[in-house]
């Protein structure tokens, strides 16, 4: 993508930061189900607290377990526990990891189970995720566990700026390597209402239609020099732009198809490669494909006519690939 940021953000990366929309009936199902007197009262702190995740190392275990084992060994820390939920290539040697934290500490901080579904019943009960992973950008499960109303505990790292940008109010960020800072983080999520339901706006920002946006927003090719001001004054900005747009918003098909794969879900999909809007699409790329072979790229015509080359030369057919090395 010409205007990704971020560490190794890849496209999917810019959209996947969406859920489906049965993470928000579940934390109003959950809301409405707990008596209103309880929602900020839970007695145990061991029917509060999980991690769900696959279970390779990389994704955060280790760092979960090293802050798991600082925990104080205090009255107020007597009842805690942490229920992680996952399945993997290194589920055993996690399991055996906890294990031996377990005893190490003389009590029961983390338990393991096997992987689930997160939307799953059984997560309702819970008001906090922690999640210590900073291998991703824009976390799944992190994005979840907000749209069912959860306290999210989490590093403040690069990785989670996106959280830290827009639903500061539901995070509680701790650095890393600072046993005090998670202490405290973990803490104040416990000590929050919870689960709550989102409010509207923030709901909206975990939207189809808002990944939508930020993957337009990082399609586009931005001009950093020369007398290119704005990125739609390039015609590759405007190509791009018109692209992943157009895709999404003339051709159904195709909105279906990105969605059901980003959300996992399934769907029958038939290409309309020679009707309508997507024909036209495709014909407009191929047009601008010759344009960009006899000319630079990103050049703007001082011959208004020039810029209309795209809408007018879009009838005929599409170009094919030329051959390698020509």
């Amino acid at each position: 993508m010409p205007n990704s940021k971020g560490m190794n953000q890849s496209s999917r990366a810019v959209v996947q930061c969406e859920v489906r929309q049965e993470f928000f009936d579940i934390a109003r199902r959950s809301n409405a189900v707990r008596p209103r007197w309880l929602r900020g009262k839970d007695t145990a702190l061991n029917s509060q607290v999980y991690f769900i995740g696959k279970a390779v190392k990389p994704k955060g275990w280790v760092q979960l377990l090293n802050l798991l084992a600082t925990l104080p060994d205090t009255e107020a820390w007597s009842d805690f526990q942490l229920d992680a939920f996952g399945s993997g290539p290194d589920a055993k040697e996690i399991l055996e990891m906890v294990e031996k934290m377990n005893n190490k500490c003389g009590r029961q901080i983390m338990t393991m189970s096997a992987g689930r579904n997160h939307s799953e019943k059984e997560f309702e009960q819970y008001k906090v995720l922690v999640n210590a992973s900073t291998t991703e950008m824009l976390c799944t499960v992190t994005a979840e566990a907000l749209a069912m109303g959860k306290r999210v505990v989490l590093p403040d790292h690069p990785s989670n700026a996106y959280f830290k940008a827009n639903f500061d109010e539901r995070c509680h960020f701790f650095k890393l390597q600072d046993s005090e800072s998670f202490h405290n983080a973990l803490k104040e999520a416990l000590e929050q209402e919870g689960p709550v339901p989102l409010p509207a706006e923030a709901e909206a920002r975990l939207s189809w239609e808002s990944a939508l946006e930020r993957f337009y927003d990082a399609a586009q090719v931005h001009v950093l020099s020369g007398r290119l001001e704005r990125p739609s004054e390039a015609r590759g900005a405007k190509i791009a732009f018109e692209l992943h747009s157009r895709f999404q918003t003339d051709t159904p098909a195709f909105s279906k198809l990105l969605k059901s794969a980003t959300l996992n879900q399934e769907m029958e999909f038939k290409a309309p490669w020679s009707e309508g809007t997507t024909k036209e699409l495709m014909q407009k790329l191929g047009v601008f494909a010759a344009l960009q072979q006899k000319e630079d790229f990103d050049v703007v015509s001082q011959d208004p006519r020039a810029d209309r080359e795209l809408e007018s030369q879009s009838s005929g057919p599409i170009p094919m690939s030329r051959k390698r090395g020509q």
